[in-house]
């Protein structure tokens, strides 16, 4: 094969693989609430078994990547947006790199809020094989640790007491942060302060307002109780500048 067949071929290829249509558009000029989830389906936002509601946390993602203002409504402007012809090829990309970027800053964060208050230093280690005192897995249903998931809903995340060092949240919820999770009650970054709590040797607590607390709930801005503070100052110490290393890896990212 010569390059200039070469370059025929490879061009062909991309038409045939990313092609522009407007399927998407409905005879009415409208779309249904049916014809929405279809359409996040084909551009690859949602899986086969969303249902309508589950759908509405998405159209949070989709706006994002649309450049609409982020909303979680299915608006006349997020309506229109997917009226327009468009690309066939799906925005997973787009839609795996933000996961993992939302997913790494709010493991982050969360291990920030507590080393505020501790003399800890929580630092990401990115080498699989090696030994992390903090392993952090997305996993579903029965993962062999005792603990089953239930699927969407229900028990959402949990956490092994030292020296276990395990942390693992369910791969079936639809994980959010910020505002586009207040639909939902949970929060990505919410739950795991909650859970990295359990995994430093925080019990739940009974006190109002405690991030440890058995019930999660959507906190704008999260906050340590002052029992928190307490708890964890109790097993570790205040903080100070003579700090301790710990080091933590996040595995199955969704």
């Amino acid at each position: 094969m010569d390059i200039h067949t070469g370059v025929s071929f490879i061009l062909l290829a991309l038409c045939v693989v990313v092609t522009i249509g407007n399927s998407f558009v409905t005879s009415s000029g409208e779309l249904t609430e049916t014809e929405v989830i279809e359409y996040l389906k084909e551009t690859k936002y949602i899986n086969n078994d969303v249902t309508v509601e589950i759908c509405q946390l998405v159209h949070c993602k989709f706006q994002e990547m649309a450049d609409l203002s982020v909303t979680g409504e299915l608006n006349d402007e997020t309506l229109s947006k997917m009226l327009q012809p468009r690309c066939g090829f799906p925005d997973v990309r787009q839609r795996i790199r933000t996961k993992y970027a939302v997913g790494r800053d709010a493991m982050n964060r969360a291990f920030d809020i507590w080393a505020k208050e501790v003399p800890l230093t929580f630092q990401y280690i990115g080498n699989p094989l090696a030994i992390a005192d903090l392993d952090i897995k997305f996993v579903t249903k029965d993962h062999s640790d005792g603990t089953p998931f239930d699927g969407r809903g229900g028990f959402n995340a949990h956490a092994f007491l030292p020296p276990y060092g395990q942390i693992h949240f369910d791969d079936n919820e639809i994980w959010l942060t910020g505002s586009m999770a207040a639909k939902s009650g949970f929060d990505l970054y919410i739950v795991a302060v909650h859970e990295f709590g359990h995994a430093l040797g925080l019990h739940h607590s009974k006190v109002p307002g405690s991030i440890m607390g058995p019930y999660y709930s959507y906190t704008p801005s999260l906050k340590l109780h002052v029992d928190d503070i307490n708890g964890i100052q109790s097993l570790y110490g205040k903080h100070s500048k003579k700090r301790k290393s710990s080091w933590w890896f996040l595995r199955n990212l969704p």
